[in-house]
């Protein structure tokens, strides 16, 4: 069973995506966080295997935690920026991400995903 922690300052957007990850089989929801200091404490308190990351934080922004967890964290999850930021800028800044998706655009490439990564399939 894959562990996921949600990375998103909209509590909208953190109960619409744990809704989605309890109908996926394979996948659990580890947590939530909705900013930078709580999701750093989440990652290296438990190492989540998948994590669901916006860019939009507040102070700080899921880049940041990308490029903490890609230079220095003992863990590594599997990143997955999910964004409503996705100008070529960003997805420039996020370039370490294994994947990024647009909110508005991209949700079933997001499912998808995740279906695959839980082991319902091999991710292309």
């Amino acid at each position: 069973m894959k562990k996921v922690l949600i990375v998103d300052d909209s509590h909208i957007v953190r109960h619409n995506l744990k809704k989605i990850i309890d109908s996926i089989e394979g996948i659990e929801l580890y947590d939530e966080a909705e900013d930078y200091q709580s999701a750093i404490e989440k990652i290296v308190d438990e190492t989540p295997d998948i994590l669901i990351l916006d860019i939009n934080l507040g102070e700080q922004s899921g880049i940041d935690i990308l490029y903490k967890i890609k230079s220095g964290l003992n863990s590594k999850p599997i990143v997955i920026m999910f964004t409503n930021y996705t100008d070529p800028i960003f997805r420039k800044a996020a370039k370490e991400a294994e994947y990024f998706f647009d909110k508005s655009a991209d949700i079933e490439k997001l499912i998808s995903t995740l279906k695959k990564l839980g082991g319902n399939g091999t991710v292309e």
